[in-house]
């Protein structure tokens, strides 16, 4: 069974949080933004959630691959075994 660290717990939860934030953000910005050029409060409070939260998903996902990468290179190496090529040694 694979145990998962409690920081990539945490990198799942944030991706989901902000995913979830740039959706609404995007949703609410479409539906209820003003048009042609005039700007309300809904383009103010959720094109700014969009945006950050946009960037906190790119930067959240980087992380997570980068993590998952280290962890999957780890454990290769840790699972090899003697590294003995030559077929006298058996």
């Amino acid at each position: 069974m694979v145990e998962r660290r409690l920081w990539t717990r945490f990198l799942y939860l944030a991706l989901s949080v902000s995913a979830s934030a740039l959706v609404v953000g995007l949703v609410a910005d479409g539906f209820w933004g003003g048009t042609a050029g005039q700007t309300n409060w809904v383009d103010q409070s959720f094109g700014f959630v969009m945006y950050l939260a946009g960037a906190l998903t790119m930067l959240l996902a980087v992380l997570l691959v980068a993590s998952l990468l280290i962890a999957g290179a780890y454990r290769l190496l840790w699972n090899r075994g003697p590294a003995s090529t030559c077929k006298g040694d058996q």
